[in-house]
């Protein structure tokens, strides 16, 4: 929490001259105090949204990865439980997959880690 307080402030800081720095510009130029406050104002918006826009982009990148193995993790666990009905599926630590049996509990088999090859049967076929 004190490392996001501190870039809060850097960046206001940073805004601040910013903006200040045009206002005083413009105004030593000879154009109005209005229109100088204007364009500050303006800076300033389109450095809170650029810095807005950063963070929300790095977040996303830094999370992309975690999300993209979870959505194919779920995504693999519904296939099997669709191919497979009345069972639902594990994720062993070998990476692969155990459908088990909803009203018994028993192992139903195993698949390969991307769920489409059964690897071996564990139920009795009749």
């Amino acid at each position: 929490m004190p490392g996001k307080i501190i870039n809060v402030a850097f960046f206001g800081l940073l805004t601040c001259v910013v903006a200040v720095e045009t206002v005083s510009a413009h105004g030593a130029n000879g154009i109005s105090w209005t229109a100088a406050l204007l364009q500050g104002g303006r800076i300033a918006v389109v450095l809170g949204a650029g810095y807005l826009l950063l963070g929300v982009g790095w977040r996303l990148v830094r999370s992309a990865p975690l999300l993209s193995e979870e959505f194919r993790s779920n995504r693999c666990r519904r296939c099997i439980e669709t191919r497979f009905p009345g069972t639902y599926a594990v994720r062993l630590q070998s990476g692969n997959w155990l459908a088990i049996e909803i009203a018994t509990g028993k192992p139903y088999c195993e698949l390969d880690p991307a769920g489409k090859s059964v690897l071996g049967t564990l139920h009795d076929t009749p």
